[in-house]
C-alpha cells in the first residue's frame, strides 16, 4: 500500500484522512488480500495440474474489479495529472 500511495503522490493524489482511517484502509485491504487468497489455495489444491492451479483463481482475482462508482469517487479527489486517464473508466 505504501508503494501505490508513494506512486500517487506525484500524479496529483493528496490524502485528507487521519492515521485511524490510513489503519482502517489498511486493515480492509488485508482482510481482502485474505477472503481472495483462501478460494484461491482452495482451487489450487484441488487442480489436476500446475497449469490449471494457475489459471482456476483467476476468476476470483477480478472480482474486486467492477467497482466503477468507487473509481469515479477517487478520480474527483485525485489532482489534474491523474484525472485524464482516471475519467476513461472502461468498468463504469
Amino acid at each position: 500500500m505504501a508503494v501505490v500511495v508513494a506512486a500517487a503522490l506525484p500524479a496529483g493524489f493528496r490524502p485528507e484522512n487521519g492515521p485511524a482511517q490510513w489503519a482502517a484502509a489498511a486493515g480492509l485491504l488485508t482482510l481482502l488480500a485474505f477472503a481472495l487468497t483462501r478460494p484461491a489455495v482452495a482451487l489450487g489444491m484441488v487442480a489436476d495440474s500446475p497449469e490449471t492451479a494457475a489459471n482456476l483463481p483467476l476468476p476470483v482475482m477480478f472480482v474486486p474489479w467492477p467497482t466503477g462508482p468507487g473509481v469515479r469517487r477517487l478520480v474527483r479527489r485525485c489532482g489534474g495529472g491523474a484525472r485524464g486517464p482516471g475519467r476513461r473508466d472502461p468498468v463504469g
